[in-house]
């Protein structure tokens, strides 16, 4: 009967444990959150500490390309339902980039100079909404 309750108090204490480790790596500041604009500019201050994928349309004019010792750098303003950001990016960046492109910038939020600034360490572009599904004018059906 003893032997029967010290193996049941083993078995909670691994199951326990397991669950306290999966908790705790769900919260893992490796943790990257996918939000848009808007979501985070009503109160940027949290997001400053947290890895981030930020959805926008880049805006028409604000736009700056130029190379710094041999590294091509851009900086934009990333916009959403009236929101705004400026993105700091260098690198390369995806083949849809360019002003009213939808884009995703992969990176962190910094408070400088009175103002939040996305540095994004990766630039995704999001597909024109003509491969979208849905939106073809035929249907297509393979001939036997």
């Amino acid at each position: 009967m003893q032997n029967r309750w010290i193996k049941v108090i083993i078995s909670f204490v691994i199951v326990g444990g397991s669950f306290g480790y999966l908790m705790s790596q769900s919260v893992s500041s490796d943790m990257v959150y996918y939000k848009h604009v808007d979501e985070v500019m009503q109160n940027p201050s949290i997001w400053t500490d947290k890895k981030l994928k930020l959805q926008g349309t880049i805006e028409p004019g604000s736009v700056k390309e130029f190379i710094e010792g041999q590294i091509s750098k851009q900086t934009f303003v990333l916009t959403y339902n009236g929101a705004r950001i400026l993105v700091r990016s260098q690198g390369p960046k995806p083949s849809t980039f360019k002003e009213l492109a939808e884009l995703v910038a992969a990176g962190n939020i910094h408070h400088e100079q009175n103002e939040y600034v996305l540095y994004a360490d990766e630039l995704i572009g999001k597909c024109p909404s003509k491969y979208e599904e849905g939106k073809r004018t035929e249907d297509f059906t393979i001939p036997l």
